[in-house]
């Protein structure tokens, strides 16, 4: 079949119930449209017939256009593509005959087209690039959730002079000083820059590229979070290495208690929440991950998730030993002896207040004893890219599977 390829016809052309139909367009030789037949209803793609068994096919996603579109936000349909796919084709049956001169001068041509959308990206300031990255995971169809938080976010952090200025000209530096902030948490801190940075793997693809934003954010953030964060009682810094080992030694030698105890000791490596901490189940390791938020329950990140290095599996094999003892079984970590609401401990304060008593060491807080251990990058609650959160959605939202460190 043949005919004249628009957009309008693309986008409403409906694929076979069986095998394939080809339509060839009438404007450009060998070019033309392939619809097929799939499981899931079918499937249409703009395709170059170079032979009786040699096809290329039109990616759209690696389009300058698509890419643009991404950051500048817009919804897309495959006849929106028309235009760049034929002249895609154009460019491979040129390429395919053309002398060496030929192929410069269409290297040249493509590389006008790249100028063109680096020119206009560049000119988004910070904040347009921002709502422009929103909109597209609106249309990517995000969560509404994960979106209203990173736009409240964003929207609540002041630094409206940076917010103001062109992608361009705004060093790690300056990002990270008007980051850290006392009136944000670190939590919330990780959150926009990870949102920042998004922002800007997304301009570098048109080659705006500031290696020091790209490599030295996290760092910058890191080395500012210490100036003028770092932990609410500073005396906790000048403890020494002995003093934290001497807590985890009598943690983990508690047997009687060993679920608090354990719990507290697994904090002082993970990031996440107490609370979390304490509900947290087997099958939520996969591999050498803890996850603690399943796709379905987060609420602001992409993908949240906790290392186990090999300190940390030598304590959950302990924690397996003590369950197979005192409860033969357990789906939980930290697996309550008195089950009357929840099925694990709520609460360690106990434990915590009367170890710290045991030692002559005076009484702090939990959250800002263990973070004045932990490293300020520590890659808990680590936000990755919406890639990642897509390779999550494709696996259907699957429990993890049961961590090889507790064999029922």
């Amino acid at each position: 079949m043949k005919r004249l390829l628009t957009e309008d016809y693309v986008n409403q052309v409906t694929p076979p119930n069986k095998g394939e139909h080809w339509i060839a367009d009438t404007k450009v030789k060998k070019f033309g449209l392939r619809l097929w037949a799939t499981k899931s209803g079918g499937s249409k793609a703009f395709c170059l017939r170079l032979g009786p068994r040699k096809r290329l096919t039109f990616d759209p996603y690696s389009s300058m256009f698509y890419r643009f579109h991404v950051l500048r936000g817009g919804e897309l349909k495959l006849g929106d593509f028309l235009s760049y796919a034929r002249e895609w084709a154009g460019k491979e049956i040129e390429n395919r005959k053309s002398s060496p001169t030929d192929k410069v001068k269409l290297y040249l041509e493509d590389q006008d087209q790249r100028d063109y959308f680096k020119k206009q990206v560049s000119q988004l300031t910070l904040e347009e690039a921002a709502l422009s990255l929103l909109k597209g995971m609106e249309v990517a169809d995000r969560s509404e959730t994960y979106r209203d938080q990173l736009d409240h976010l964003f929207h609540n952090w002041q630094a409206d002079e940076i917010k103001k200025k062109q992608v361009t000209e705004i060093s790690a530096k300056e990002l990270a000083d008007a980051l850290v902030d006392r009136k944000y948490t670190w939590a919330n801190i990780r959150t926009l820059k990870a949102f920042i940075n998004q922002i800007y793997k997304q301009a570098s693809i048109f080659g705006i590229y500031r290696s020091d934003n790209k490599y030295n954010l996290g760092r910058a953030v890191r080395k500012a979070f210490k100036e003028k964060f770092d932990v609410k009682y500073p005396e906790l810094r000048d403890l020494k290495p002995d003093v934290y080992q001497e807590i985890f030694r009598r943690l983990e030698e508690n047997t009687a208690q060993w679920q608090q105890a354990y719990c507290l000791r697994l904090y002082f490596e993970f990031g996440t929440p107490l609370t979390r901490l304490m509900a947290a189940r087997w099958d939520q390791v996969l591999d050498d991950q803890w996850y603690p938020y399943l796709p379905h329950e987060k609420q602001l990140w992409f993908q949240s998730r906790e290392t186990i290095d090999d300190d940390v599996k030598l304590l959950l094999s302990r924690l397996s030993d003590f369950i197979k003892r005192d409860f033969e079984e357990s789906g939980y970590w930290f697996p309550s002896l008195y089950a009357q609401s929840k099925p694990y401990i709520t609460t360690v304060s106990r434990l915590w207040k009367s170890t710290l008593k045991e030692m002559g060491i005076e009484y702090y807080p939990l959250h800002e004893f263990a973070r004045s251990y932990r490293k300020p990058h520590r890659p808990s609650y680590y936000s990755t890219y919406v890639r990642e959160h897509e390779d999550w959605s494709q696996r259907d939202r699957k429990m993890a599977i049961m961590s090889k460190l507790y064999d029922k």
